[in-house]
């Protein structure tokens, strides 16, 4: 219930289901959905992602590659949060991805530190969108 965000139009997005959604995805390791302010009242739903680099490496491999290219990751990782978040109501489609290589800070108990983590983001990190 801490996580819940409330848009400016009064409807409901809980992070997890939205993280639930782009984790189904092989390419993604991590992922920590949360919202920033567009405007004067308008917030809009973005994503945090760390992608899952053994799985870039066997579609790397299969591709007769040694790697993927930091563009080819940004747009498989963009494709695959933009292809979960379909299924999702619109207000609760992510509109901007991050992508980061570094694991997410976590509690003992191996959860992800949601407000760490959205600490880490500021208006000046790039993002893909």
């Amino acid at each position: 219930m801490k996580s819940l965000i409330v848009t400016p139009n009064g409807k409901y997005i809980y992070p997890e289901e939205v993280e639930n959604e782009i984790l189904k995805s092989p390419y993604v390791a991590e992922v920590v959905v949360y919202t920033h302010k567009s405007g004067q009242v308008s917030e809009e739903v973005r994503a945090l992602v760390r992608p899952n680099p053994e799985a870039l490496d066997e579609l790397a491999e299969k591709q007769g590659k040694s790697s993927l290219s930091e563009g080819e990751v940004e747009t498989l990782i963009r494709r695959e949060v933009s292809g979960a978040c379909e299924k999702l109501a619109s207000y609760k489609r992510v509109k901007r991805v991050t992508i980061s290589n570094e694991e997410f800070p976590k509690t003992t108990t191996r959860k992800v530190k949601r407000f760490e983590v959205e600490a880490l983001m500021t208006p000046s990190t790039p993002g893909i969108g």
